[in-house]
């Protein structure tokens, strides 16, 4: 299995997987887009995609886990310190990373 991610024209980060089956020679491919905004940030993120958020982690620069939010749309860090974080974004059946941005 392959991952690739990147940023669309607007500004949509975007994530692909391949799947190679060497016994039938196909290769499938699947793409979810989700907008995260506005980063940077000074508070509340937001979260908008072709699949739903299940669960949200977020990790400081140093790799310890912050806050694990579940069903959410949005989520406030208003509280941290001014710096990068790093999600972890959970849909359905795939996990898109990202960096985060706090003013």
């Amino acid at each position: 299995m392959y991952y690739t991610t990147g940023i669309d024209e607007t500004d949509t980060r975007l994530k692909e997987t391949w799947k190679y089956d060497p016994t039938l020679s196909l290769l499938e491919t699947s793409k979810t887009s989700i907008s995260i905004w506005p980063n940077p940030t000074a508070g509340i993120i937001q979260f908008k995609g072709n699949e739903d958020v299940s669960t949200i982690e977020i990790y400081s620069a140093l790799g310890e886990l912050l806050v694990i939010k579940t069903d959410m749309k949005s989520i406030d860090i208003s509280d941290f310190k001014v710096g990068v974080y790093y999600l972890k974004i959970h849909l359905e059946d795939k996990v898109i990373q990202s960096r985060v941005v706090k003013i």
